[in-house]
């Protein structure tokens, strides 16, 4: 019986911390500011936007429109929606100059393409240089914005604002220049914050454009979908709103595996000290 008990204590206790890592892992820093944001996702005709600069153009041409609802503060594109694991986009950059050698052994970067409202939008703070401008557009110097921990990697002893970033084969490699850096988000992955890079959206060489959409809301009970619904009949034919909801309800998705584990090991923990008992 000392034994079944203690057992069953030990299993408790594991629950118990499970408990506790649920938790935390609800409560964890994001490096941005969560509150007021709603994710619209948009479905595009792709008879009608059939090729990127059609995508680009009207996802530029939203943006302002939606930015005028009554309530909105701010919107930018995003690449996937938060906390959508493996479904954005990666890509293996390297250092200028870097040996192809030391380059395969570099990690792979959540790739995001972004307007110039993307930071604001987001509440990201700039740690070094500048974030996006609108005056990065095409034919302009191509630039980036890196996160913390891919400057600590490229530029462990330097500041990485004004080194350059390639992308690509050698055969049509492309070079960046590093304009700013931010912190590491936790933005694709609740668990752990990803090493980013951020390109312009005007300058987006990528064969896809990013058609889902972040607005901050003024109020957090404003729920903005009619008035979206009603800017992308206005304004672009052929979009339409395909989902939208609450950044809040996002984090549920990735909580709700850990909460049921520590609920089922708290139950058959608690059940296993009772018959010890």
């Amino acid at each position: 019986v000392v034994g079944e008990l203690a057992l069953a204590l030990v299993v408790l206790s594991a629950a118990g911390l499970l408990v506790r890592s649920v938790r935390a892992l609800g409560s964890a820093d994001l490096a941005f500011d969560a509150s007021r944001l709603v994710v619209a996702e948009l479905a595009l005709r792709t008879d009608v936007y059939d090729s990127p600069p059609k995508q680009r153009e009207v996802v530029e041409r939203l943006l302002p429109a939606i930015a005028t609802i009554p309530g909105v503060d701010a919107v930018s594109p995003v690449v996937a929606a938060p906390f959508s694991g493996a479904h954005g986009w990666d890509g293996q950059l390297a250092a200028e100059g870097q040996s192809p050698q030391d380059a395969a052994g570099n990690p792979m970067l959540n790739m995001e393409v972004v307007a110039p409202s993307y930071f604001g939008t987001f509440g990201l703070p700039v740690l070094r240089g500048r974030a996006i401008t609108a005056d990065d557009r095409e034919g302009g110097p191509p630039v980036i914005v890196v996160s913390q921990s891919t400057a600590r990697h490229f530029w462990p002893d330097e500041d990485a604002v004004g080194k350059r970033l390639t992308l690509g084969p050698a055969a049509a490699r492309r070079a960046f220049t590093v304009v700013g850096v931010v912190p590491d988000t936790r933005y694709r992955d609740l668990r752990t914050a990803r090493p980013s890079v951020y390109f312009p959206l005007a300058q987006s060489f990528f064969p896809f454009v990013p058609t889902t959409l972040v607005l901050r809301t003024r109020d957090a009970r404003l729920d903005p979908s009619a008035a979206v619904e009603r800017v992308l009949g206005e304004t672009a034919p052929g979009v339409a709103l395909a989902r939208a909801a609450r950044l809040a309800t996002l984090m549920e998705g990735p909580l709700a595996q850990p909460r049921l584990n520590a609920i089922l090991l708290a139950a058959f923990a608690s059940a296993a000290v009772a018959l010890a008992a």
